[in-house]
């Protein structure tokens, strides 16, 4: 295959207070974009596959921060030849992350966690998508489930425009457009 392919794939940033975001995968990899029914050879996407993040935020919370470090620009494919390389990888306009795992923290105390099945970030779209997503408080246990959210970069919330589930112990309740803090504080879209 003339794509690259790596396994045990591992990003860590570092701030001036120690760790902000540590970023595994099992592996990474170069493949073609299906567009419909096609994989079209010169437009191409970065896929990773288990991944496990680890996103510490400061604890004052206007300080900006970036969700996932697994935008299309992270990894230095570039849009076309690589460097010291003859092999084409066309254009990647896209990451895809099959099974992702993410903790948040503030101030080395866990917030919440995020589970989805699968998490897209296109190249010029700030906001990474989540699928068959799970989102849990880790103070009060409450769960919120949803076949599709969106962490919106600017505000520094999930949003859920569709049907939900939120789940505690005792109780279940559905319903749709919703937006989370990482404080899990819920308010209507």
């Amino acid at each position: 295959s003339s794509y690259p392919w790596i396994r045990g794939f591992e990003i860590k940033e570092y701030g001036p207070d120690g760790i902000i975001i540590a970023a595994r995968a099992d592996s990474l990899f170069i493949a073609p974009r299906r567009i419909l029914f096609f994989n079209v050879k010169s437009i191409n996407e970065v896929r990773l596959d288990n991944a496990r993040v680890e996103v510490h935020f400061p604890a004052d919370p206007s300080a900006g921060l970036e969700l996932l470090p697994f935008g299309v620009d992270s990894f230095g494919f570039g849009g076309g030849v690589r460097k010291n390389s003859s092999k084409p990888f066309g254009t990647i306009t896209r990451t895809v992350v099959d099974r992702i795992d993410i903790s948040f923290f503030r101030a080395e105390k866990l917030m919440l966690t995020l589970s989805a099945a699968r998490a897209d970030i296109e190249k010029n779209e700030i906001n990474p998508r989540f699928r068959a997503a799970v989102l849990t408080s880790a103070t009060s246990g409450m769960k919120i489930i949803s076949e599709e959210m969106f962490w919106d970069v600017e505000r520094k919330r999930f949003v859920i425009p569709g049907p939900y589930i939120a789940q505690t112990a005792e109780d279940r309740a559905s319903g749709a457009g919703i937006v989370v803090d990482l404080d899990f504080t819920v308010s209507p879209l």
